[in-house]
């Protein structure tokens, strides 16, 4: 067996692993205006983990031994570069109300593909939003998009409505299995039919008018 051989057969049975052995990804903590908590990405059965927390940085682990850690900016903020003024550029930006139009008339073919993909996750946990946009009539339809988002969900999402001021905040723990084969033949399965199909081409046609 030459080298090149062992190297490609290495690769398949290394891609085959990675397709066929799940992930799991716990995280915990809050989001408002910046993330504070702790994530966990692990992999064959907790023998390769990254964790990124509260104890100032992101630690990789091979089996038990740590093989790095990068430490956190110690909440020193970069400075930002002045932005270059570029020119807009002309031409139609069409296509928007075409690929509208598709995922609504083809939303129950989406919504049916998530819940497919959703089966190859297998979240554990619940979720609470804290959501507001200042007007309380804007908030309330803002509501009602959301729960029919949520009721689809595989994890269970409590939404706290904020009617007098702006605000978006999570907070929660999940965990997640995630098992990539599964989540790639639901995507191509989609893919390959007729709703799919007729998102992907106003999808396409939306990138030819931009680029016109």
């Amino acid at each position: 067996m030459t080298a090149l051989s062992a190297v490609l057969i290495s690769a398949i049975v290394l891609f085959g692993m990675i397709l066929f052995i799940p992930f799991r990804v716990t995280a915990g903590g809050r989001f408002e205006r910046g993330f504070s908590g702790s994530i966990l990405v692990a992999w064959a059965w907790d023998f390769l983990r990254l964790e990124y927390g509260a104890g100032g940085g992101t630690s990789f682990f091979l089996g038990r031994k740590r093989l790095f850690l990068v430490v956190r900016n110690g909440g020193r903020k970069r400075e930002k570069k002045p932005k270059k003024k570029t020119q807009a550029k002309k031409g139609k930006r069409g296509g928007g109300p075409d690929l509208i139009a598709a995922l609504i008339f083809n939303s129950p073919g989406v919504l049916s593909a998530a819940r497919r993909i959703c089966r190859s996750i297998s979240p554990e946990g619940m979720i609470t939003v804290a959501v507001g946009l200042g007007d309380p009539a804007d908030t309330g339809l803002l509501l009602g998009m959301l729960a029919a988002v949520i009721s689809w969900l595989p994890l269970p999402v409590v939404v706290l409505p904020e009617f007098a001021e702006e605000k978006f905040a999570l907070e929660g723990r999940f965990s997640l299995r995630i098992f990539l084969a599964g989540i790639i033949l639901q995507a191509a399965a989609f893919a390959a039919s007729r709703s799919g199909r007729e998102i992907i081409s106003a999808l396409s046609r939306r990138k030819k008018k931009w680029n016109t």
